[in-house]
């Protein structure tokens, strides 16, 4: 018998290939999240310029109109009655 001896370790070669692969992000990606931190920036600045919310209570609202009364005070346009929400006792 002149082959290899039985019990003996057998060669083993390791194969590799010249290509790496790397996680990377897509260039495509960055369109969403730009989209994302605009959309973001724009509903901030609108809850910023909002101003503040006033709530004035009268006895009676003869002559007003939800959304088309405006509010003035010294010819200066202040905003538009709204509906409220809730209906106190």
């Amino acid at each position: 018998m002149s082959g290899p001896a039985l019990g003996a370790p057998q060669p083993t070669a390791v194969v590799r290939s010249g290509i790496v692969h790397k996680r990377r992000w897509s260039l495509i990606w960055a369109i969403p999240m730009v989209t994302v931190i605009i959309g973001g920036w724009l509903a901030w600045q609108t809850l910023e310029d909002r101003g503040p919310l006033i709530t004035i209570t009268f006895e009676t609202a003869e002559g007003l109109q939800a959304n088309q009364s405006h509010v003035r005070h010294k010819d200066v346009d202040m905003g538009v009655v709204q509906k409220s929400p809730w209906r106190p006792i």
